[in-house]
């Protein structure tokens, strides 16, 4: 029973509000037997009260065991009301036979006179007084468990439509050998007077009735009580568990109240940095200002602190692929052992004896193929998951070659060595990568052979084709690259089969990676791939598959910007305007690809914007940097994330975020950490390495940025020859600039005025892709230094 509420806890006490006049049936209680209930005389007999009543310890002298016999107090015997109140007390007690309730024994007139509830005696304490008594979050997230059972308790009276209003921690009391009850049935209602007939409506509880810190918005606000009311009781409790304090704080009723009514809850883990995400997103539904958000009952909440505890995933939480996977990993530990053992085990038995082991070979081949689909869907780019996502692989590879496959179970297959070919690559995982693309090449050239028309076949071996290609081509052999690029061009002009959505993504898949490859040596060769490829993209935007329209997002930006470096601004900026609009359901979506495509449209719409010097730019910037803020925290270790953050870092003009992103690709020994990262690093006014200034012949921004060095350290000469060295021709291809740029990088005074002139015309130039202007711009540069220099 709640104990008497102290002068500091005002905020804890129960609130009755008063409500229409109280009737006075069913008011009349037979005797219970005489002199069969002993109240105990000693110092701890008062069990606890409240402002109605009061709770002993007696004696059950015919079944000779102790009981608390809760007893009104003799004001609240003369009122009809309370009298009512107290007898429908016992009767919802009675309905509710739950081994989270306190069970009821008896119920009747004591020796004195006074109306009395004979309940079992339980022993130990409250959970507000366990909290109190546990000063951290480890030692308070042990008893997750006992509001596990609080929430069932609860369930059980929803699924008898009772409502219990006044949930908080001092209304569950916890055994010393694990029992959880629920206590306090008093102020609870019924809501379909069907599923209790003969109970009454409460009397003098309408209104603002509960505890204002524990108490929900529509109980604050003196609406109608549901099991959602009840669910964020519960939620409370968790919140207080969880942070060490309630959810409501106010040193007042009144303040408490405003606060309740407005639902002003403390996100959890700014309170508590170190409370699981789980049981955070479990607490903060449940705790939802919307009732319709909450957890539709008790037992929904009951549900996701159950699984939470058996280490399954929960509904009110959004995971990341690389938890999925762990959680995978950790909760089916045992199926993967097991299944790998099979897979060894097998691997010997076939030399032994084929027809002994068929049946068994298939479950082992249906789990290989399983399990690499299924761990190629969740993984992310971290090399520690990669790598363990690899062991796995390599012994089901082993078993995927031993048997014929469906044409669907095929595709899954391709799809699932490419995923992680590419992750691979995305780690720099050269080799690992490699290797999973060329047996996706095998499959894709087998599984054609057999159905040379089916165009699923066909885009399987397209797809590693062009992985292998741009492969080539990152690991030196520049040479076999363009061959294989030049082959697959080939096959795709000569496909003789159907062009469905799929072949169509792979073709602009492609078209995108020649252009890459052609852009540097042959910008115009490489600008009309990249159009063609964002042509076809454009087109899939249309279409019903999802999982294409979101992979085809990211095309439009290097279709946007191969337009413009042909003088077409009209055209890039309504290019990227298509893409940046018709993602807007793309980037609703949670998934890493989608989550990427959705930054590189709106990086790109951005950018255009910022060039055109509108002013949707400000706007657009804010969700660009959320964006690839949470893309990092996603994928922090993915080479692909960090290159076009520092890209679209330089093209704001933040050359100090563009040199940090510079920096961690150089530690993960990727080549995009040079080049434009070193510009950015001086520009940033930082001093550039000697790993970054060396390879810089032909190498546009390197040697922008070793010329611009030499001069701010004085070095006039040396700063012009670099700047002579610059092939005109690759300015606008190899060099991304800002709009406004405004570089901390500090010049010689008398250098200071050639050099803010250089930015000037240099902007200019880049804004209308003028390219002969760009060159003269940093012949103008050279000849001020070469000046200064004599």
């Amino acid at each position: 029973m709640e104990r008497p509420p102290k002068k500091n806890d005002e905020v804890d006490a129960t609130l009755l509000s008063p409500g229409r006049p109280a009737k006075a049936e069913g008011t009349a209680l037979p005797p219970l037997g005489p002199g069969r209930y002993q109240v105990d005389e000693g110092i701890d007999a008062l069990l606890g009260k409240g402002g109605q009543g009061a709770v002993w310890l007696a004696r059950d002298r015919l079944l000779r065991r102790d009981v608390a016999v809760k007893l009104l107090h003799e004001a609240a015997q003369r009122d009809p009301a309370m009298v009512a109140a107290f007898i429908r007390e016992a009767r919802l007690t009675a309905l509710l036979e739950h081994q989270g309730i306190v069970p009821l024994h008896d119920v009747g007139v004591a020796d004195d006179g006074s109306p009395a509830i004979v309940l079992r005696r339980i022993q130990g304490q409250s959970l507000a007084e366990t909290l109190n008594g546990r000063r951290t979050l480890d030692e308070r997230l042990p008893l997750v468990p006992a509001l596990l059972r609080a929430c069932q308790a609860v369930a059980f009276a929803h699924q008898r439509h009772v409502v219990h209003r006044d949930l908080k921690p001092q209304n569950v009391m916890l055994g010393p050998l694990g029992e959880t009850y629920v206590l306090d049935w008093g102020l609870a209602v019924v809501e379909s007077d069907a599923a209790a007939p003969d109970i009454t409506a409460p009397q003098g509880m309408e209104g603002v009735v509960g505890t204002p810190a524990y108490m929900s918005p529509e109980q604050a606000l003196g609406l109608a009580a549901d099991a959602r009311s009840d669910v964020w009781g519960l939620g409370a409790c968790l919140y207080q568990l969880l942070t060490g304090q309630p959810p409501i704080a106010g040193r007042s009723v009144q303040s408490a109240m405003a606060k309740a009514v407005t639902a002003d809850v403390v996100p959890v883990r700014l309170l508590e940095p170190g409370a699981p995400l789980e049981l955070a997103a479990i607490c903060e539904k449940a705790l939802s200002t919307e009732r319709s958000a909450r957890y539709a009952t008790a037992e929904a909440l009951a549900e996701d602190l159950e699984r939470w505890l058996a280490g399954r995933t929960v509904s009110a939480h959004a995971y990341s692929r690389v938890e999925l996977l762990k959680r995978a990993l950790h909760a089916n530990r045992t199926a993967f052992v097991v299944g790998l053992v099979a897979l060894l085990a097998l691997a010997v038995g076939l030399g032994v004896d084929e027809v002994r082991v068929r049946g068994e070979r298939n479950l082992a081949r249906d789990f290989a193929r399983d399990l690499l689909v299924d761990t190629s869907a969740i993984v992310q780019t971290r090399k520690a998951d990669i790598r363990l996502v690899g062991m796995l692989s390599t012994r089901a590879l082993q078993w995927l070659e031993r048997g014929e496959f469906g044409p669907e179970e095929q595709t899954q297959v391709c799809k699932a060595l490419i995923n992680l070919a590419n992750l691979n690559y995305d780690a720099q995982q050269w080799a690992e990568g490699r290797e999973l693309d060329r047996r996706a090449l095998s499959m894709g050239e087998a599984a054609l052979a057999r159905a040379p028309d089916d165009p699923r076949f066909f885009v399987c071996l397209m797809n590693a084709r062009t992985d292998l290609a741009y492969a080539e081509l990152q690991v030196g052999d520049a040479e076999a690259g363009k061959r294989a690029y030049e082959a697959a061009a080939k096959s795709f002009t000569e496909w003789p089969g159907a062009r469905t959505p799929a072949l169509s993504l792979a073709h602009a898949d492609f078209l995108n990676a020649w252009g890459s490859m052609l852009w540097d040596e042959t910008p115009t060769a490489g600008a009309e791939r990249f159009v063609a490829a964002a042509a076809l993209a454009r087109d899939l935007l249309q279409t019903d598959d999802s999982n294409i329209r979101a992979s085809a997002l990211g095309f439009g930006a290097n279709g946007t910007m191969a337009l413009w470096s042909q003088g077409r601004r009209a055209e890039a900026l309504e290019l990227a305007r298509v893409f940046s609009e018709q993602g807007d359901a793309i980037c609703q979506r949670d998934e890493p690809v989608a989550q990427t495509s959705c930054l590189t449209a709106r990086a790109a719409f951005q950018q255009q914007l910022a060039w055109a010097d509108d002013p949707r730019a400000t706007v657009l910037l804010e969700e660009v940097l959320r964006r690839e803020k949470e893309g990092l925290e996603r994928e922090p270790d993915s080479t692909t994330m960090l290159h076009d953050a520092m890209w679209t870092a330089f093209e704001r003009g933040d050359f100090a975020a563009s040199s940090r992103f510079a920096e961690q690709l150089r530690e993960r020994h990727s080549p995009d950490g040079f080049g434009l990262g070193g510009l950015a690093t001086v520009l940033a006014g930082r001093p550039l390495d000697t790993e970054e200034t060396e390879d810089s012949e032909g190498k546009v921004p390197q040697a922008l940025a070793r010329a611009l060095q030499a001069a701010s350290n004085g070095h006039f000469a040396e700063a012009a020859s670099t700047l002579r060295g610059i092939d005109h021709a690759s300015l606008w291809y190899q060099l991304s600039w800002t709009p406004h740029p405004k570089p901390a990088l500090v010049m010689p005074a008398k250098a200071k005025p050639a050099f803010e002139k250089f930015l000037a015309d240099f902007t200019s130039a880049y804004r209308e892709a003028e390219h002969e202007k760009l060159g003269e711009s940093i012949d103008a540069l050279a000849e001020a230094f070469d000046a200064l220099a004599q």
